[in-house]
């Protein structure tokens, strides 16, 4: 059990400080690709999105370069959520490539997305929630968690490369899970 679950002292308690939680990954999440005041997109950048392209009707330089999550915070949370559920059922084995490919790269948008679509799994009703963190259950070539190496890269957040917003809806998820971890310190 948790600290925070021993100080609340009652499961409905807990159960609202982890829909609260639920609710503030989520909102993390949308902030990595979308602005919270607006809605809107943050930067056209493909690499930032899972799921096919749109466009279609002969536009084939705009399908390649527009993905379906791009049209709304939405969606791209249903769609993250797909694709890694499909990884974890062993339906999608390119996303751990792609995903390591992406934090060596230091383009950790996507990377971050998946992690925070993954807390907020863990945060929601028992019925929903998947056992593991899809970054911690895959390993690169040398046997590191691409957490690990998420891990290593945020730390080493040094160049203008990776936007504040990036980090800081990583480091709300990585609280969040320390609050709510069984292994949290007593």
């Amino acid at each position: 059990m948790s600290e925070f679950a021993r100080q609340a002292g009652s499961p409905r308690a807990l159960a609202l400080a982890r829909g609260a939680g639920k609710t503030l990954s989520i909102a993390a999440f949308r902030s990595v690709s979308f602005d919270p005041l607006t809605g809107q997109l943050r930067e056209d950048d493909p690499e930032d999105f899972l799921g096919a392209g749109t466009g279609g009707g002969g536009e084939g330089v705009r399908e390649r370069r527009f993905r379906y999550g791009m049209t709304s915070s939405d969606e791209d949370l249903a769609t993250v959520g797909t694709h890694r559920l499909a990884a974890e059922m062993g339906l999608d084995p390119e996303l751990g490539a792609r995903l390591e490919s992406l934090i060596r790269a230091r383009n950790l948008e996507l990377p971050v997305k998946v992690y925070l679509e993954s807390v907020s799994r863990e945060l929601g009703p028992s019925s929903v929630r998947v056992e593991g963190e899809a970054l911690a259950s895959i390993q690169d070539d040398a046997g590191i968690s691409l957490l690990e190496r998420l891990d290593q890269q945020i730390s080493a957040h040094a160049t203008p490369a990776i936007p504040p917003t990036t980090v800081t809806a990583y480091v709300v998820g990585k609280r969040l899970m320390a609050l709510f971890s069984p292994d949290a310190p007593r």
